[in-house]
């Protein structure tokens, strides 16, 4: 029996997600602000409770999680989802296929039961190599602003000027006009996201810009740093759910109870 790292997705029934990643289709993968640490290879497994179709409950491919960097509105074809400013992207490359899905049960789980988890890949089924499958993802993007900076399009309610604008927020309320970068930067806003930032040693000492914490995070990654946490697994995080709730399966260690694997 060979042991491999695994993740669980979900097949639903407009959005079949470990589906799309077995074709390649979905050659990236993401998470809600922040990454695991894992990389190399995962199998992706199919959830039982939560999914529809054939794959329900089986092991269906392996490939390589190569890179993790902020997800930019480029990768939302190859993420089969929408771009969202707090989602980071896990590159996903070297398909290789199963001579028959089977059926997993997980060997160790460690705490968050949507991270990565260890099973066994039976004796009687071979790894096939799937070179034709191959990602278009871009492995080194160029710097772009658009993953933070807003596209709208306005009157800066500061200096009155045409500009590209965003809202702002004080202490999380959203406050009357918009303002331009330049504006931003005056009065200690963030242009990313809009929140007032100033004050705090990341935003006055920026080398980036007029960027919170977060949002010069987001500018380093899409230069290619990785962005994950490498305590991921510590018992302080055990309440916590940092992947897409739209991807993965909340209630997978009840249907793995229910078959006696617990």
């Amino acid at each position: 029996m060979r042991k491999f790292k695994a993740l669980v997705l979900n097949d639903y029934k407009d959005a079949p997600y470990a589906q799309w990643i077995k074709e390649g289709k979905k050659s990236i993968e993401t998470r809600m602000g922040r990454l695991f640490q894992h990389r190399g290879d995962v199998v992706i497994c199919c959830g039982k409770s939560k999914s529809v179709g054939k794959n329900a409950g089986k092991a269906l491919c392996i490939v390589e999680v190569w890179h993790g960097r902020a997800m930019l509105r480029g990768d939302e074809e190859n993420a089969c989802i929408e771009w969202h400013k707090n989602r980071k992207a896990l590159l996903l490359r070297n398909w290789r296929y199963f001579s028959r899905d089977f059926e997993f049960a997980p060997m160790a789980i460690k705490k968050n039961f949507q991270g990565i988890f260890e099973i066994q890949i039976p004796d009687d089924v071979d790894i096939i190599d799937r070179p034709d499958i191959m990602p278009n993802w871009d492995d080194n993007p160029e710097f772009d602003f658009d993953f933070s900076v807003p596209e709208n399009q306005g009157v800066c309610s500061g200096c009155q000027k045409e500009d590209s604008i965003t809202e702002v927020y004080l202490d999380g309320e959203l406050q009357d006009g918009e303002l331009c970068y330049d504006c931003c930067q005056k009065q200690g806003y963030c242009f990313g996201c809009g929140h007032f930032s100033a004050g705090t040693m990341e935003y006055d000492f920026s080398n980036v810009g007029a960027y919170c914490e977060h949002c010069q995070d987001e500018i380093r990654a899409s230069y290619g740093e990785d962005e994950y946490d490498e305590d991921f697994d510590d018992e302080d995080d055990d309440d916590k759910d940092y992947s897409d709730s739209e991807e993965d399966d909340d209630d997978e260690y009840d249907s793995w109870r229910d078959a006696g694997f617990e």
